[in-house]
């Protein structure tokens, strides 16, 4: 059985499956989304077939296949066309400009926290140690401590690592005397 209806509202449920078409009748039918843009207002087309579920006594019925009146296939409504953009010439400026190297990660705090754990893992070793016991006296701790972070900022810390660099891996040609067979 065919139906023929004129639209008087087409309705899209966003975050719903479908949307609704209304009929000039006051009928609603239900129309998946993606086929929903094929209606426009004022336009009629002849229901070739329909499927309908019941739910809490209200029958809901999803338009399967239409065509509009007079046969053919239903074209797409016209889409607004976007509004003219008006380049700002202070962003068109700066679109203009070479792009700046990514800002440098600030390690200052990881390496303080670094330093401490280094200072304290050698204060409690120290500590524990009954063989060689420190003194107590405020100054000495202080001076002590002092020496710790200088030992730790030449030896582990960020100017130590900038200024070390890695040796390169030797070639096969050097490691000759590794060729030894060890007699077990």
């Amino acid at each position: 059985m065919t139906t023929t209806i004129t639209v008087h509202q087409v309705e899209p449920r966003p975050g719903k499956k479908q949307g609704i078409v209304k009929d000039t009748e006051g009928r609603s039918w239900y129309v998946w989304n993606d086929k929903l843009h094929y209606y426009q207002v004022g336009a009629s087309y002849d229901v070739l077939e329909t499927k309908s579920a019941e739910l809490n006594g209200t029958t809901y019925v999803t338009i399967a296949k239409s065509v509009p009146v007079g046969g053919g296939v239903a074209a797409p409504a016209p889409r607004a066309a976007a509004p003219a953009l008006i380049p700002h010439p202070i962003l068109t400026q700066q679109a203009k400009l070479p792009m700046a190297a990514p800002p440098k990660p600030d390690h200052s705090a990881d390496d303080a926290r670094r330093m401490d754990i280094f200072v304290c893992g050698f204060m409690n070793n120290l500590a524990s140690n009954a063989g060689h016991p420190i003194s107590l006296e405020k100054g000495y701790l202080i001076s002590l401590i002092e020496d710790l972070k200088e030992v730790w900022a030449k030896t582990l810390g960020p100017q130590a690592r900038m200024q070390s660099k890695p040796t390169p891996p030797k070639s096969s040609a050097s490691q000759g005397d590794m060729d030894d067979d060890i007699p077990f």
